[in-house]
């Protein structure tokens, strides 16, 4: 493991060459990115742009880019940096001369890893309460760990067929989305207590660049059969890439600076979606 968003940190890949990387540890924490733009776009963004770029200079066979259902519309600086490092992929599959298969796979909340509210709800249910939601109407798309993993390796299988080259994002239909509120009762009640008696759920209100509903297409990418049962796929907007190197390049000035305004202005000239009131 290396810092990606750092060149001189990578020389290693050169010379090992990588065969079939993937990418994703990265930030994904919503709740501390609106504090830090910067962060969010230098991990998520800058990095990966990076690194796509390199792994075609190198020739790999695949590469896939884990993104998030909140890149969508997005309304928060995680959800537009991960939009924007989408647009990298597709900006590099299409580049003159690649070779490299790109492709990004979008999650919904995976169900006991590390950010989900799972442990969350479980280490307050142990201590007695409260547990805390932030709206009583949020609902959320949920996925097991198993299903993550099935859905790379099969978009990655699938993408490597001739069948649809043109397709870059894969999606897991995840069935209904689930009220959170009803999440935490139904926890409090499997630990043999009942919610408002034994244990108290406390509403602590909506975070910035929080939304009630997530959603796994934009209106302007509508959902593209695959062939594949439970996955689907979308064919959003595509960047030239001249187009995103300028936007790349003034993020990387801005950030240099620390200059917000600017971080978000270009934010918004490259995701026009980005809820004005995002944070």
């Amino acid at each position: 493991m290396v810092e990606a968003t750092e060149a001189r940190h990578l020389v290693g890949l050169q010379l090992r060459r990588p065969h079939e990387p993937g990418l994703g540890a990265q930030v994904r924490e919503a709740e501390r990115l609106p504090r830090q733009p910067a962060e969010a776009l230098k991990n998520n963004t800058l990095a990966t742009a990076l690194l796509t770029r390199l792994a075609s200079e190198l020739g790999v066979a695949w590469f896939v880019f884990i993104s998030t259902d909140k890149a969508i519309n997005p309304t928060s600086v995680m959800g537009c940096s991960k939009r924007l490092a989408e647009m990298a992929l597709q900006a590099q599959q299409a580049a003159p001369g690649n070779r490299t298969r790109f492709l990004a796979v979008r999650f919904g909340n995976v169900l006991g890893s590390s950010g989900s509210v799972i442990p969350v709800f479980r280490r307050q249910i142990a201590q007695g309460g409260p547990v805390t939601v932030t709206h009583p109407d949020m609902v959320r798309y949920f996925m097991t760990i198993r299903e993550a993993c099935d859905l790379v390796l099969t978009a990655a299988t699938h993408a490597l067929t001739p069948a649809r080259p043109d397709v870059s994002v894969y999606v897991l239909n995840m069935g209904q989305p689930v009220k959170i509120v009803e999440l935490a009762e139904r926890m409090i009640r499997l630990s043999g207590l009942e919610p408002g008696i034994d244990i108290e759920v406390v509403f602590t209100g909506m975070r910035p660049g929080e939304r009630l509903n997530e959603i796994l297409f934009a209106s302007e990418e509508p959902a593209v059969e695959i062939g594949v049962a439970g996955i689907m796929a979308a064919k959003p907007n595509e960047p030239p890439m001249q187009t995103l190197c300028k936007w790349l390049a003034a993020l990387e000035e801005a950030i240099a600076r620390d200059d917000r305004s600017t971080i978000r202005a270009v934010l918004k000239d490259a995701v026009p979606e980005f809820g004005s009131n995002a944070a």
